[in-house]
Parts: structure tokens; sequence; C-alpha cells
């Protein structure tokens, strides 16, 4: 999804695209005709998808070379929701292995664990029926509702503690998490409010 980047993303890519056949593999560059944030694009391209799963990969992270093989097992077999993993957190000065012992609702909700979305791979149709979607315009904390209204609802979920999947880049000056700001703590509240409607809606509060 293009969100009308500045660097040379998109140029990158189709010179990636160029080396392969987009016929068979899937690529697909959907392009924005204006900025609309991270939570947008992310919308934009979970609409956009046909595959039955999907994973929110940040744009400066990488995953590991047999990610896909190992998760292709893992759905094939169980059908899940929702498939945990640990990552790699690299920084300037080394790579820590962070390991995923589970991530409960209950441990979203009182911030004992990373609500990253990428530290996940869900199942489109879950997303779909459950209107677990990425809400256009929360952006700071689209993680937290993102995750947060998962956990709430899934029945299956399978959990890969030794499976270091996912490379996360902590260098990045630039991103959300580097970046706070009254405006992305205003963010945050709006991302609270929008859970407290939906767990309401969903009949999930006392």
């Amino acid at each position: 999804v293009n969100d009308c980047t500045k660097d040379r993303s998109i140029e990158i890519l189709n010179e990636f695209i160029s080396l392969f056949t987009a016929a068979n593999y899937g690529v697909k560059v959907i392009n924005h005709s204006k900025n609309k944030g991270l939570a947008a694009a992310r919308l934009t391209g979970l609409m956009h998808s046909t595959g039955d799963y999907v994973w929110f990969i940040d744009s400066d992270d990488w995953i590991d070379s047999q990610s896909t093989i190992i998760l292709s097992k893992i759905i094939e077999e169980y059908k899940p929701d929702i498939v945990q993993f640990s990552h790699i957190e690299e920084t300037n000065d080394k790579n820590i292995r962070r390991i995923n012992d589970g991530v409960t609702l209950e441990k979203l909700l009182w911030l004992r664990t990373y609500p990253c979305i990428w530290r996940n791979i869900f199942k489109r149709q879950f997303l779909i029926e459950n209107d677990i979607c990425p809400v256009a315009d929360i952006n700071y904390s689209e993680d937290f509702v993102m995750t947060s209204r998962a956990y709430a609802l899934t029945k299956n979920i399978i959990l890969l503690p030794n499976s270091y999947l996912y490379n996360y880049n902590n260098t990045n000056v630039d991103s959300y998490t580097h970046n706070i700001s009254l405006k992305s703590l205003y963010n945050s509240i709006d991302g609270c409010n929008y859970l407290y409607v939906f767990y309401k809606s969903k009949g999930l509060l006392n």
C-alpha cells in the first residue's frame, strides 16, 4: 500500500516486481491519493487481501526466510484464528531474542506485554466477520486497538514461543514509538474509547 511515500519504496518495489511474474506471486500495489496514515494503510491492505491469513509487517522490519514455511504447516493442521510467535529486536548494539510467553487479553489491557500486531498472523475471515479491522485515524495505538479486540474474541490460538519469525528494527528514530507527542497521547485515548464501545457492542462488559 503506497500511502504517498516520499522515499524510494515504490521504486525499489517495482524493481523487485520486475524480476518476477506478478501473476505467479500475487503482487499488488494499491496507491492512496493522499497520505492517510498507518492505520488507514493497514485497512486498505486488509480490504484488498485475498489470502486466508494476513500478516501486518512494518516497512522497516523483516521476517525470517523460513517464516512462511513454518506458519503454513501450523495453519494447514490447526486452522487457528491467530498464531503467535517470538521475535528478534534489533538495536544499534546487539540483537535481542524476545520470547513470546503467550499474549492474553489481561496482559494487553494491563500493558504487561507488547501489543505489537506483527507478533501475530490472523485468519482473514476471523477479522472481517468480527469487525476487527484497523481503525483509520487511530495510528499511535493501532496495534493495541487491533490485538485487544482480537484476543477478546478468539477461541482458537496457537503459540510458537521457540520460533523467532520476526525481526523488529528498533533503530528507526522516525517510527511512531520513537515520536511520542501530545497528539499521539490523544490518539491513545481515542483508541481506548473505541475499545470501550467495541467491547460494549459485543457484550463483553459487565
